[in-house]
């Protein structure tokens, strides 16, 4: 639904969209959407206010109708969602005159489609009006910190602008927060300001552009005072890298932050990964330690961007010790999923890499007696594979479990570690309705046993699987 102000319409304006529909056919009837011209320099709302006003004095109505018409912003109301087009500085005072009219909603989109527009936050948020604000373009200011002080929201994000005044992120308070930049912005990168001002429970931070630094400018001076000053600046300089995306989530009194580094002359090839991991009341002067990703493992992703979704780093028992360990799920464009774990050392205080954990939990059951995890095969891939994870000694090791079809009969082929360690044949009996345990010898097939019930078969044959064949959904 397109809008144009809420309830409150002025007969000023009434008369004027009601002009443009019948002097101008064809313009205008769906949205006013024709931008004038930007200036190259920011001009104040009180000289935007006069230019225009002198322009209609000097010019026939029709014309005055057009500036006045292209200085309306575009609204579409979607349930509680708004999403709000703004051309220019008028256009988005204007939209500022009506936003008391809006209340209660969920959700604002607003759409800055000039380089120059400069919107405050704290206008926008003053009357509590959104739960959720998203900006694409233009310049982010703010006049009264205190009311960005004041605010929660519940979700925010900053794609393509232009510049970010000041240290006003440092103010925002929100449970999610994703800033998108690239080669379009021309203000100074507030990275040490995101990474150590944001109040929020996750972030996430990219650059999508093919600039020169991306993220991370060892130029600046107050970028030393993050405690991984050191290692980025190896990456750049030993690397020749790029940062190009940061995530943050605070779990408890620890923060984990991963930074992904791109070869320049690549500009998506990854060349490094790596997560820091600070405790939140000193910013890491308590402790602080850095998690590198292997080389095997940055080799996995040939090319792409990560996806900018939230719960990127997740926290799991994953050795059965009773210690929340860290799995770094790293989805990228190709949709290939590439998971590192990295377990809990209580007696060294410290994370651990295990190349050995699973890289998947989807369709599994972990058993803590067992102390492993019990995947199942999915229903729309293939083959039959059952799988088991089984953590001993401070590795996983994998057993997996191929059924094949042939004919009335299962066939049965086991291996441990990728190493093949035997096969059996199941041959179902229609006349008797029973399962039997073959196998070829000479050219003759060989009955070993029978049974009416499969899973008794498969729990003799194949013990290392008896909670699947006992828990088994048929």
């Amino acid at each position: 639904m397109k809008y144009f102000s809420k309830g409150k319409t002025n007969l000023v304006q009434l008369f004027v969209i009601v002009l443009m529909v019948v002097i101008l056919p064809g313009c205008g009837q769906e949205s006013f959407k024709m931008a004038i011209p930007t200036q190259e320099y920011e001009l104040s709302i009180e000289n935007i206010d006069n230019a225009n006003e002198q322009e209609c004095d000097a010019v026939d109505t029709r014309k005055c109708m057009h500036i006045k018409s292209q200085n309306m912003p575009e609204i579409e109301i979607d349930g509680s969602n708004v999403m709000v087009n703004v051309q220019n500085q008028m256009s988005y005072r204007k939209f500022l005159s009506m936003i008391d009219d809006f209340e209660n909603y969920n959700l604002l989109r607003l759409n800055l489609l000039g380089a120059d527009i400069r919107v405050c936050l704290d206008d926008i948020l003053a009357g509590h009006n959104f739960k959720s604000l998203y900006i694409t373009g233009g310049i982010i200011a703010a006049r009264n910190l205190e009311v960005l002080d004041k605010m929660r929201l519940e979700s925010m994000g900053i794609y393509g602008v232009t510049r970010i005044q000041g240290d006003i992120l440092s103010h925002i308070s929100s449970q999610y927060i994703e800033i998108e930049l690239n080669d379009k912005y021309r203000g100074k990168l507030p990275t040490a300001e995101i990474l150590n001002g944001l109040q929020c429970a996750e972030l996430i931070v990219m650059w999508n552009g093919d600039g020169r630094i991306g993220l991370f400018d060892i130029r600046n001076p107050e970028n030393k005072v993050l405690r991984e000053w050191d290692h980025i600046c190896s990456i750049v300089s030993e690397e020749d890298g790029i940062l190009k995306s940061i995530y943050r989530r605070n779990y408890g009194e620890y923060s984990f932050t991963s930074y992904d580094f791109y070869e320049k002359s690549m500009g998506k090839k990854l060349c490094a990964e790596f997560i820091s991991v600070k405790d939140r009341g000193s910013g890491g002067k308590k402790y602080f330690i850095i998690l590198n990703i292997p080389g095997e493992k940055l080799a996995e992703i040939t090319v792409g961007m990560p996806i900018n979704d939230f719960h990127r780093i997740g926290f799991r028992d994953i050795d059965f010790d009773g210690y929340d360990d860290i799995i770094f799920d790293r989805s990228y464009y190709s949709y290939n999923e590439h998971r590192v774990v990295f377990l809990w050392n209580p007696e060294q205080g410290k994370y651990e890499y295990c190349g050995t954990a699973p890289r998947s939990f989807e369709n599994s059951v972990s058993i803590k007696e067992h102390k492993a995890y019990y995947f199942y095969p999915d229903a729309n891939a293939g083959p039959s594979i059952y799988s088991i994870y089984e953590y001993v000694d401070g590795c996983f090791i994998r057993h997996s479990l191929e059924i094949e079809h042939r004919g009335d009969s299962l066939v049965y082929v086991y291996h441990r570690e990728g190493e093949w360690v035997r096969e059996q044949e199941f041959s179902y009996q229609k006349e008797d309705r029973t399962w039997h345990a073959v196998h070829e010898e000479n050219g003759m097939t060989i009955e070993e046993s029978m049974s009416e019930d499969l899973a008794e078969l498969e729990c003799a044959y194949f013990p290392e699987f008896t909670y699947i064949w006992q828990n088994r959904i048929r």
